[in-house]
């Protein structure tokens, strides 16, 4: 049986979920430019390519890697950590086997892209004001963090050189990479082969938040191969009460397709739920907020779960909580397990499903986690909690 596809995104403090079913997508889009690589006549649904944008972080730093690598100093596994796990050991390593100081590898940067015809201006090498503060503090030296701004006709143009860069290449053309003993994955739908939304002839993908003027946007850049041609599309989407993460996907996908007459038929809807409870806790608010996602499934389903709490991604992807009910509520060391009003609804929700599970760093400009943040702010507001 062909279970339906289901993504959860929780979060602490308040219950915060949003499940991913079929919907349309219709208009979304805010900007974009699709196209055929070499093919001038393939350009469709170009729409406010010229307008600038604050770039997502995953952008600043895959340039970085560009840059480092076309100078024969990068190797695979610096560019992984600096583009999977952002480690700034690795980054001050890129930086300088590249130039050795990092406000020379800056203007290699800028370089780089106007060489490239493009109208990039890179202020950071890393997208992030904390991350680059921290990095230039490591290296010893003052920062002066300005944004990194281009359009995505920049962007366009950028995507053709990441892909013809035998690292970037491989490092965007995955989901996940194994780092040390461990994979660590980054928000790629088009890569990721249990997404509805999966590609196998996807070639790159990358996206991430953005800035538009003076309001949130969210931009993808995806490229997909049919019949040993090439197309490019860069998306921008307005970043509001719905889910831009995986709209931007969709309406990537779709504009790939469009442009070699294709229809992937690629749609997305959203359902978001939040709430909120006086006198609890961090963890039972965790759990309340599976619990309660999983309730909305009304069949079994084969489900992504993303959370920032390792209590629950532990205790149910280890089978620590099945031994806790295994052994009547009692841990290993026979002390009482915590919670067991709600890991026994949750465990029995949770075995309807298959679920995969994935912990993501919480505060660190995940998309949809940094929605469920907000969200779950407003809620704990109701009960005299965190205000910000």
């Amino acid at each position: 049986m062909k279970l339906r596809k289901v993504t959860v995104v929780l979060l602490l403090l308040a219950l915060c979920l949003s499940l991913a079913s079929c919907g349309s997508n219709d208009g979304l889009s805010i900007a974009c430019v699709g196209y055929v690589k070499g093919e001038a006549d393939s350009v469709q649904n170009e729409k406010n390519g010229e307008e600038r944008y604050i770039l997502p972080a995953e952008f600043v730093r895959s340039f970085a890697v560009y840059t480092a690598s076309e100078k024969g100093a990068l190797s695979l596994e610096t560019g992984a950590q600096v583009l999977y796990s952002y480690d700034k050991i690795y980054m001050k390593t890129l930086v300088e086997s590249a130039s050795g100081e990092p406000q020379a590898f800056l203007s290699k940067m800028n370089e780089v892209a106007t060489l490239a015809g493009t109208s990039l201006r890179f202020g950071s090498m890393t997208g992030l004001r904390d991350s680059e503060e921290e990095l230039f503090e490591y290296m010893g030296k003052g920062c002066a963090f300005t944004e990194s701004t281009g359009t995505l006709e920049d962007l366009k143009k950028a995507a053709e050189l990441f892909l013809e860069n035998g690292i970037l290449c491989r490092l965007l053309s995955a989901y996940e990479w194994e780092i040390g003993s461990k994979f660590v994955s980054r928000s790629a739908p088009l890569l990721q082969p249990k997404s509805k939304w999966y590609l196998e002839n996807c070639r790159l993908y990358l996206s991430g938040q953005a800035i538009r003027g003076t309001k949130n946007a969210f931009i993808a850049l995806a490229a997909v191969e049919e019949g040993g041609r090439i197309s490019f599309a860069v998306v921008a989407e307005q970043s509001g009460e719905d889910d831009p993460t995986n709209f931007a996907a969709v309406d990537a996908g779709n504009l790939c397709g469009s442009v070699f007459g294709i229809d992937y038929g690629f749609s997305f809807s959203s359902t978001e739920l939040s709430g909120g409870e006086a006198n609890t806790t961090n963890n039972r608010m965790e759990m309340t907020a599976l619990l309660e996602a999983l309730r909305q499934l009304k069949e079994p389903c084969a489900i992504d779960l993303y959370s920032d709490s390792k209590y629950v991604i532990d205790s149910l992807q280890k089978g620590w909580a099945r031994g806790w009910r295994a052994r009547g509520w009692k841990k290993a060391d026979k002390s009482p397990a915590l919670n067991p009003d709600l890991w026994a609804p949750l465990l029995a929700e949770s075995e309807k499903h298959e679920i995969t599970y994935h912990w993501l760093k919480g505060h660190a400009g995940h998309p949809e986690n940094e929605r469920c943040d907000r969200m779950a702010v407003e809620q704990s507001k109701k009960y005299g909690g965190r205000q910000a």
